[in-house]
């Protein structure tokens, strides 16, 4: 039985330094929820990430991937709250995630 455990403690911290990605990015106060309109699905956020000073439009969904990340934008924006992000790809920290970037790269969302 304690050799189980071992192995499962062993395989979860071999699975953790597989992780990529950078973990929580504070969004700043005030941040917009747009949507593409009648063109497509597409539902971006104009924020600030906390520590920078440049806007930039983050894609949280594409009417598939992401559906329930827009309705905790909504919540927070509706209550006035912000929101934290969880990048989740390689190279990705606060600091450098690009404006745009493709709809998946920010894994998770929690309200502020």
């Amino acid at each position: 039985m304690n050799i189980n455990k071992s192995l499962i403690f062993i395989s979860a911290l071999l699975f953790s330094t597989i992780t990529f990605a950078e973990g929580w990015c504070n969004l700043k106060q005030g941040f917009n929820v747009i949507t593409h309109g009648t063109k497509t699905d597409n539902t971006y956020i104009i924020a600030t990430i906390e520590g920078r000073e440049d806007s930039m439009w983050i894609f949280m969904s594409d009417g598939n991937v992401g559906k329930n990340n827009v309705s905790l934008a909504l919540a927070a924006q509706l209550a006035g709250k912000t929101l934290s992000i969880y990048l989740d790809a390689e190279g990705d920290t606060c600091s450098n995630f690009p404006s745009w970037a493709p709809v998946g790269r920010v894994r998770h969302v929690r309200l502020l």
